[in-house]
């Protein structure tokens, strides 16, 4: 059996600069890391209380307006409002007869508003 024992000899550069393109050549193209996936934030709920300020009842059909969206209160006087956990939310309360109230706070988990309206005075001209 004959073998060929004989060894050429490479310049180090050279086989360098092989195992390089070999690396570039292998890795072009045969494993694509995912996109990681975006994460949709947390939603939180604010259920949002709206009572009379002089005496504590609640106000049924007060509306409750956070951004672009709305409702209103039901016979309890309460309302809930989806947002965003961990971030400011603004929430401003209207009701026939009474003065607007907003509030704004940063929103980390269900939470529960209360609102107090004052009634409007009657202007009493002679």
């Amino acid at each position: 059996m004959n073998v060929d024992r004989t060894h050429r000899r490479t310049k180090p550069g050279l086989t360098l600069l092989a195992l390089c393109l070999t690396l570039t050549v292998a890795g072009c193209g045969s494993v694509v890391s995912p996109s990681p996936t975006p994460v949709a934030a947390e939603q939180a709920t604010v259920t949002v209380r709206v009572l009379t300020r002089s005496q504590p009842q609640p106000i049924h059909g007060a509306l409750v307006r956070y951004g672009s969206s709305g409702s209103y209160t039901d016979q309890g006087g309460e309302s809930t409002v989806a947002v965003a956990a961990g971030e400011d939310a603004t929430i401003i309360v209207s009701a026939a007869g009474y003065q607007s109230m907003s509030a704004s706070g940063l929103v980390g988990n269900d939470e529960r508003w209360t609102f107090y309206l004052e009634a409007l005075q009657a202007d009493l001209q002679p």
